[in-house]
Order: C-alpha cells, then structure tokens, then sequence
C-alpha cells in the first residue's frame, strides 16, 4: 500500500542538466541514495501517526513500513526512478520467500501488513455472512455477505506524506547535487570532463 508523491525537476534547469551529463550507472548510484534520505522522514512519521491513533496490534504493521526503490525494466526504460513507501510486501527488500515482512504473533498467527494497511488507512465495511455482495463490471452479482457497519479509518501514511512533501522536495535536491559533485568530481578525475553547471 502506498500513496505517491511526484516530484517534478521540470524547473531546476540546472539539476535536470547535470543529471541529464551523467551516465545511467552513476545515476543508479546518486538518485536512490537521494530517494533513502527523502524517505527516512517520512517513514518516521508514518511510524509515530500509527503510536498516536493507539491501535491494538500496530506493532508489525510499524515495523513494515519502509521504502522499495525501483529502478530497472520499464522504470529506466521511461527514464523513471520509482520510490514506493509503505507496508512492505512479502519479498520486497528481502530474497523472495524468506518471510521477511510477514510476522508470527504469541499464538502463532501470521500477519501480513501489507495486506490490511490499506484498511486502516482508508477505513472499511465490515462484511457479515460472507463477501459483501457486489456488481462485477459484468453486471453479475458476487459474494453473499451483507454490510455490518464500517470500521473508522486511521490515516497514517498520507499525513506522514502531506507534512513532508516540501521537505521531501528539497532534500531531493540536496542530496542529489551533493551525489552528483562527488560522482563528477570522479569522472573529471577519470576523464578530464567538467561537470556542466551547479548551484
């Protein structure tokens, strides 16, 4: 589950330069090391909006919560470096089927906080008999289950979002530049090529 922020370089002029001057390995080094920093607050706060709501049982969802950088395959083909927040899913920032990300409680039950952070976030039905009933695109009528009420939601990942946008913004762009001077100051030494423009 996550929500995103877009960051948009379209008017640092010079930033866009520079890292249009740089080869794509040395920006799979500079743009995610710039992402993680964005991140860290973000995270922080999506973590102590879960403490504040006082929710029974947050603890393993608090613990998922973390970033997933993606930056191969389509993501670099459209010259995009995706940076997802959120609960962490089964797989992601661990070796696939290591059960990282899927939490055993006293009684031995499994939890998979990716697959009820959305809920808390955005509030549900609950469902009573069954699958609430439903129309599919089709116009077939699924599930038998009624709607028992609603259950409030708790958000906690879009105002850790909200309240950082700009800071995220602005870190982005610190960090970057400071990324990208050491990586031309590497390829000058290497090659003899200046780095174009800088703040």
């Amino acid at each position: 589950m996550a929500f995103g922020i877009s960051i948009d370089l379209t008017g640092d002029k010079q930033l866009r330069t520079a890292l249009a001057a740089l080869p794509i390995k040395t920006l799979d080094k500079v743009v995610p090391q710039a992402l993680t920093a964005v991140s860290k607050p973000i995270i922080a706060a999506a973590r102590r909006n879960l403490t504040s709501h006082g929710l029974k049982g947050s603890g393993f969802l608090k613990k998922s919560i973390g970033k997933v950088i993606r930056k191969g395959g389509k993501y670099r083909a459209r010259g995009n470096v995706l940076l997802v927040i959120g609960a962490r899913s089964p797989g992601q920032g661990a070796t696939p089927g290591s059960g990282k990300w899927v939490f055993v409680d006293a009684k031995g039950k499994k939890h998979v906080p990716a697959n009820y952070a959305h809920l808390i976030e955005l509030g549900h039905r609950i469902a009573k008999g069954g699958k609430l009933t439903r129309k599919t695109r089709s116009g077939v009528r699924v599930g038998v289950g009624t709607s028992g009420g609603r259950v409030q939601a708790f958000p906690f990942l879009r105002p850790a979002l909200d309240s950082n946008r700009s800071r995220a913004v602005r870190d982005f762009g610190d960090r970057a530049w400071k990324g990208i001077k050491r990586e031309a100051a590497k390829l000058a030494a290497k090659t003899g090529v200046p780095l174009p423009g800088g703040p």
